[in-house]
């Protein structure tokens, strides 16, 4: 499995551009809301910790931007998270392979 970083750069909005004439800007990460209720581990998380989820989804619509990007849109359909908190340092020291074995790993022993 490899993961990508879904973050999108963007200008702020409402602030003045420094004289170099750079804009400052920020990475915006799409977002989703998850209830105890129909997850209950995460409950056991707080802000700013980071978790694996594992999950299947529909696709439901598709379209091609006037640039070429193509965008999907989603329903999450079933949702799991994988055992254990991720530490973010770990995580980044890890190789794209050793990052798929331990994913991998996790979703096998969800399984059982």
């Amino acid at each position: 499995m490899e993961l990508h970083d879904m973050g999108e750069i963007r200008n702020t909005v409402g602030e003045i551009a420094p004289t170099q004439g750079k804009s400052k800007k920020e990475k915006y990460y799409p977002s989703t809301y998850l209830s105890s209720k129909k997850l209950p581990e995460i409950a056991a998380y707080d802000v700013g910790d980071k978790c694996r989820l594992v999950s299947e989804v529909k696709v439901i619509g598709k379209r091609e931007k006037e640039d070429g990007e193509i965008e999907v849109e989603v329903e999450t359909r079933q949702c799991g998270i994988m055992k254990g908190k991720v530490s973010e340092n770990e995580y980044k020291d890890m190789s794209d392979e050793e990052k798929d074995e331990a994913d991998e790993k996790e979703v096998m022993e969800k399984e059982e």
